[in-house]
């Protein structure tokens, strides 16, 4: 058994390095931690160039920024953080929002420059971990999930700033205990239970942190005991209180009276078994990378459903056997990961699954445990084989550069999808010919170009695609609105009403087709029930308020209120 503080393999002390503390040397070559950094910064900087000229793209639009009523409240601090409006409970997230609002407003590019930054952040972060664990090729490993294409959705993506601060805050929350494990200071111990429950309060996507705290103990002293327990303790605590509310928002407010799948328990078992190796999958080979991926029809019939399921049960039952021994590197890295990524296996609904079972921003926090384990088994290869043989060592380095080099050229092509909106829905259509949802959020923005035919050819194809997709329904509506043809916009937004009757735009936009054609009373009618599903909507009650005097009047405008 090791003592409390020692890193790396157990009975291994920590060396002392005869160079001073500001200086590590790698080879003939000395750099210092600032400079280190500063590259890991200039590498994000460089990676993400394309995303700092980039604009707002869905959701940032419609939920989290643009057209946020409580990011303009001035109470909207308070209420992001103790009321149950905002859709998901993300309150240090929405803060930022809010703060960063009144910095720069709707002007997306200081919006980008944070999200870069952070990314930059959690990548220092992550070396400075895995350096105090003595992961080999630690920078190296850092800076290849500095340009990893995978990353981009969360870094590119606004809105993911929930993803960027969770990580970012929760890796740090490892190093403070970490510091904690090597000094026994309860100060350590305090900040990094501080540090994570901000990471939660930004996304609770490290909800398995105190499992990763008593793998570790276990790895480096050998076993747990009641002392490790009681330690990990609170941080379970917030583990369990984070997760309850991020689970009751997501039903509630998110998901609400929406079915958004239709499985039993053991093919979200198997669903999730497939998520598993489509993530490993894209971290070791990114390539094909989609904004939204195709959602996928398992069979439950099927033995071939099963199998990605069972095939990840015999690796972790592999990884264990060998724990001890040569395998102890992939029984960390597999703890890691599956952990880390265990919320994005589809046990528990999230909104999203309406649209795909995976997305690449959900295993941000996660990959670092791939990279550190390739690393860390090529590094030391490498270098003993550019010391056996000194005249390959320039081709060796070559070799680094070139992966290094060739992951940020994609990362650059992908965040510049990211430059625009209608750019990111081209892409996703062109990869996905059973897409649904980009053809629809394509279709509308052409629509607001004024391209007509275009727009009711994507909404087409989008109803092919998926029957029961109720957007596509709304958006046909607004189409025939925007032609002047008002009887078929009341039909499409009558159906989409139907199949979504808990949304309050829907009913507005059926109320503007109806009032359009002096179907008063029905259109009064429609605009109460808009105000019952959306009370706290002030344009569903300025506009009620505006039809009742109005009809009163007996001089009711004929104008359409279509949304």
């Amino acid at each position: 058994m090791t003592k409390r503080g020692s890193f790396g393999k157990p009975g291994h002390q920590k060396r002392q390095s005869p160079l001073p503390r500001s200086v590590r040397t790698n080879g003939n070559l000395a750099v210092s931690p600032w400079a280190s950094a500063a590259a890991l910064a200039g590498l994000a900087v460089a990676a993400y160039w394309p995303a700092l000229g980039g604009g707002f793209i869905w959701d940032d639009i419609y939920i989290y920024i643009v057209h946020n009523p409580l990011l303009r409240a001035s109470d909207g601090l308070y209420r992001f953080w103790f009321t149950s409006e905002p859709i998901d409970y993300y309150p240090l997230t929405y803060s930022t929002f809010w703060f960063a609002w009144r910095l720069w407003g709707l002007s997306p590019a200081g919006y980008h420059a944070v999200n870069v930054l952070l990314h930059a952040l959690c990548a220092i972060l992550l070396w400075r971990l895995l350096r105090r664990l003595e992961v080999p090729g630690a920078w190296i490993a850092a800076a290849i999930f500095v340009v990893h294409p995978v990353n981009v959705d969360a870094v590119a993506w606004i809105c993911q700033r929930k993803s960027l601060l969770a990580a970012t805050l929760g890796f740090a929350s490892l190093g403070a205990f970490l510091h904690f494990e090597e000094t026994r200071r309860r100060s350590w111990l305090t900040a990094s239970l501080a540090l994570y429950a901000l990471s939660l309060a930004a996304k609770p996507t490290l909800i398995a942190l105190p499992l990763l705290l008593l793998g570790y103990r276990s790895w480096t002293h050998g076993r747990v005991g009641w002392q490790d327990v009681l330690e990990t303790a609170p941080y379970l605590a917030l583990s369990v209180l984070f997760g309850l509310i991020g689970v009751w928002f997501q039903q509630q407010r998110a998901i609400g009276m929406e079915l958004v799948r239709d499985q039993p328990l053991l093919l979200r078992i198997a669903t999730g078994g497939c998520a598993f190796w489509f993530y490993l999958w894209k971290a070791v080979t990114p390539l094909q990378l989609s904004f939204v991926y195709p959602r996928w029809q398992l069979d439950p019939n099927r033995l071939s459903t099963y199998l990605p399921v069972l095939g990840l049960v015999a690796t972790v039952a592999i990884a264990w056997y060998g724990r001890r021994g040569r395998g102890r590197p992939l029984a960390a890295a597999l703890g890691f990961y599956l952990l880390t990524l265990a919320p994005a296996l589809g046990l528990v609904d999230v909104y999203f699954w309406r649209y795909a079972f995976v997305a690449d921003h959900y295993q941000y926090q996660s990959i670092i445990a791939v990279i550190a384990l390739l690393t860390g088994v090529a590094v030391p290869k490498l270098r003993q084989f550019a010391d056996r043989n000194p005249a390959w060592r320039t081709a060796v380095l070559a070799v680094g550069v070139a992966v290094l080099a060739g992951l940020a050229s994609q990362t650059i092509r992908q965040s510049s999808l990211c430059i625009d909106e209608m750019f990111l829905w081209q892409d996703v259509i062109a990869k996905n010919d059973r897409d649904f949802l980009g053809r629809n959020n394509l279709g509308l923005i052409y629509l607001d170009q004024g391209r007509h035919e275009e727009a009711i050819a994507l909404f087409r194809k989008s109803i092919a695609a998926n029957p029961d997709f109720w957007e596509v329904y709304n958006s046909i509506g607004l189409y025939w609105s925007a032609v002047g043809d008002y009887a078929a916009a009341e039909g499409y937004f009558a159906e989409a009403a139907r199949r979504a009757p808990h949304h309050a735009t829907v009913r507005l936009n059926l109320d503007g087709a109806l009032l359009d054609q002096k179907q008063f009373d029905a259109a009064l009618a429609q605009f109460e029930e808009a105000v019952r599903l959306a009370p706290d909507n002030p344009d569903a009650r300025r506009v009620l308020e505006r039809v009742r005097q109005t009809r009163r009047a007996g001089r009711l405008q004929l104008k359409s209120f279509s949304q």
